[in-house]
């Protein structure tokens, strides 16, 4: 096992994880608040706010394809699949770690 699996192994886990732990914390928000309207106004915040952070994450895609042009040329440019794919999940894992770090701001400032 070399080091590039090790890190995709580990940072997998780290993402399940955290993703498990944004979903339990909403869960448990839910059956504590009864759904009612703050509630329901901090999901509606942090939804909102969890928007601007898919389009932050599509620009930094945008970046790379543009920097990866510039700096590839004419030339293709060869990612090896296993590190793509594992970058796609810890972006796509990270929306979880920002959902959770949203909620808990402003079930605390409202």
């Amino acid at each position: 096992m070399n080091l590039e699996e090790i890190i995709s192994i580990g940072g997998s886990l780290i993402v399940v994880i955290i993703s498990l732990l944004a979903v339990s914390y909403k869960s448990k928000k839910d059956a504590e608040y009864k759904n009612d309207e703050r509630w329901l106004a901090i999901k509606d915040k942090a939804s909102k706010n969890l928007n601007y952070y898919y389009v932050f994450l599509m620009f930094l895609v945008l970046v790379a394809t543009i920097v990866g042009r510039i700096l590839g040329g004419m030339e293709t440019l060869y990612v090896n699949f296993h590190i793509m794919i594992t970058v796609v999940f810890v972006m796509l894992g990270s929306v979880g770690l920002m959902e959770y770090f949203l909620l808990r701001k402003y079930d605390k400032n409202m």
